[in-house]
């Protein structure tokens, strides 16, 4: 059961396995050092994790108090998971009430959120299947060690497992138990709570506190006149009574900001108004004909791209060729344009892709001169193929860069009901339908553009380097691959320079 972490929330729960210990308890909140705690300087600091109150805001609580929220004078927990920064000092807590194994984050240390999402996924997935904590344990940090996803790896260290040195401990099968439900006394808590394993993936953006930075300052500039904090608060008491809540103003970008923090934080489960689910409607949505902006696609798109997309090197060559100012580029792709571009300068660049349809497409020259290596090279070929080609202005130029590609599913056009999006270079909206492929810049994401042909384009041209070769594979092989002395002879002779 995924839920708040709030007092109540956890009183109940510790109510809920009273009867027999529970296998699992995993809490992802923060944990930073207590202030104003002094003392000897050599010993262990005195750490608060926040928790919230029913409002959304910070419930600090010291490792003691969070141990008698948890645990109090009944049964443990056999397991804890603290994915919060410096919880050893609450995982050694943890482990004087009776839990037989804490997995926590090194004292006077912090986790990055995609790392505890990796480690969670694995983790939980091994244990699953073996029921060895040590053992996924292990495993967890091998795949994070070998993650391509930008800082996982180097955060692999900071996680530990308590009590160190300790013999393998077996959960059981027969203990592991996915949720409670209602039948085991929850029914005080909301009852659309999802039924959720592993933690991590869709929740990260809600869990921290309501009133932060970003919807302080959204909140702010609304014509509204209670003072910022009221005005949440009478929105997320109005939910008690209605079901929609509209919000405008002179920013349509800020307020689909102040919108999307406002439903993440209302719809997540544990008591909160919309625990049940939200769906977030923008006026473009309706009034632009189901065409989504370019801001609405990065959106809803760059956290999707970043989280589950394939980055690619760009490799091999390309024709391309001045643009004429006045004419009109159209990318045509299995008979339908799905691009249509009229020049209006005279250094814009016309490319011709490498597929089986031979796409043109127009990129202005900052954006050429970042994707390709200037200068080109002639034309060397004979033929009157290559005649007419060195005629139009076509050159070779080498590819360089990164690109971030990711393929579309049924599931994700609803985040694209219309099918269509704008984009910068055409002057039609691109079509978008399941199978095709969403690309973004690597590591700087500026644009989401349709990428029909992406597995002739990119895919097809994928070479992988030694370094990335290793970090993905020598895990799996040391721990999957079979270990052979090499026997028997072999003829050898030197090698001739040159040869």
């Amino acid at each position: 059961r995924l839920t708040c972490a709030t007092r109540e929330n956890l009183v109940r729960l510790k109510r809920a396995w009273a009867d027999g210990s529970t296998s699992v308890l995993h809490i992802s909140c923060h944990t930073a050092p207590a202030q104003g705690a002094r003392g000897d300087e050599h010993a262990e600091p005195e750490v608060v994790s926040l928790l919230e109150d029913v409002a959304g805001r910070d419930h600090p609580v010291t490792a003691q108090a969070f141990a008698d929220l948890v645990i109090g004078g009944g049964r443990a927990p056999q397991l804890v998971v603290l994915l919060s920064c410096q919880s050893e000092k609450v995982a050694t807590t943890f482990l004087s009430r009776g839990v037989k194994r804490c997995v926590a984050v090194r004292a006077n240390n912090s986790l990055l959120d995609n790392a505890a999402r990796d480690f969670t996924l694995t983790f939980y997935g091994e244990l699953r299947s073996h029921c060895s904590v040590e053992r996924a344990f292990a495993i967890a940090l091998e795949s994070m060690r070998a993650s391509r996803e930008r800082g996982v790896a180097g955060e692999a260290d900071k996680l530990i497992l308590l009590p160190e040195g300790a013999s393998e401990f077996q959960l059981g099968s027969h203990n592991f138990r996915v949720g409670l439900g209602s039948e085991d006394g929850l029914t005080p808590l909301e009852p659309n709570i999802a039924v959720r394993m592993p933690f991590g993936v869709g929740e990260a953006g809600a869990v921290g506190p309501l009133m932060d930075h970003r919807l302080e300052r959204l909140s702010a500039e609304l014509p509204v006149p209670a003072s910022r904090k009221q005005f949440i608060s009478q929105a997320l008491a109005g939910f008690s009574n209605y079901r929609v809540l509209k919000v405008r103003g002179a920013s349509p970008a800020d307020l689909q900001d102040f919108a999307a923090h406002l439903s993440r934080f209302a719809s997540f489960p544990g008591g909160r108004c919309f625990s049940g689910g939200i769906v977030a409607v923008t006026s473009g949505d309706v009034a632009g004909g189901g065409v989504l902006s370019q801001e609405q696609m990065c959106d809803r798109f760059l956290p999707i791209l970043r989280k589950k997309g394939t980055i690619v090197k760009k490799v091999g060559t390309r024709l391309a060729r001045p643009a004429i100012k006045g004419e009109e580029v159209q990318t045509i792709i299995n008979g339908e344009t799905v691009a249509k571009t009229l020049v209006t300068d005279e250094t814009s660049i016309v490319i011709q892709q490498e597929s089986v349809d031979h796409e043109l497409y127009v990129l202005t020259q900052e954006k050429f001169e970042r994707n390709y290596e200037i200068p080109g090279r002639e034309i060397l070929e004979k033929g009157a193929e290559f005649d007419l080609l060195r005629e139009r202005g076509y050159k070779y130029y080498e590819r360089t860069g990164f690109v971030l590609i990711y393929k579309v599913s049924e599931e994700d056009m609803q985040l694209v009901p219309g099918g269509k999006f704008q984009v910068s270079f055409s002057s039609t909206p691109q079509p978008v339908r399941p199978g095709d492929y969403l690309a973004t810049g690597y590591p700087n994401s500026m644009e989401v553009y349709c990428s029909r042909n992406a597995e002739q384009i990119y895919l097809s041209q994928i070479v992988r380097s030694q370094e990335e070769m290793c970090r993905h594979f020598l895990p799996i092989i040391r721990k999957r691959g079979t270990v052979v002395r090499k026997v028997g002879k072999r003829l050898c002779r030197p090698a001739l320079m040159g040869e």
